[in-house]
């Protein structure tokens, strides 16, 4: 993952670099049911849930449902 511009050199804002990052469609249990989320990587142990009633909310790996 960069952290600099590329033109400039100056360091990315976190913000900045959350953009850069596509976010995805998986599916994960949520407190029993079975919701599709579209999150994008927050680090090694939880996604962040970027759209829908959930957004915001970190979401742990071990809670993705595997088909």
């Amino acid at each position: 993952m960069k952290t600099s511009c590329n033109f400039c050199g100056n360091k990315l804002t976190p913000s900045q670099i959350n953009e850069s990052i596509k976010p995805e469609t998986l599916k994960f249990l949520v407190e029993g049911k079975r919701l599709e989320l579209s999150v994008r990587t927050y680090n090694d142990a939880f996604y962040e849930v970027v759209s829908g009633q959930h957004k915001g909310n970190l979401v742990h790996r071990f809670d993705m449902v595997h088909q």
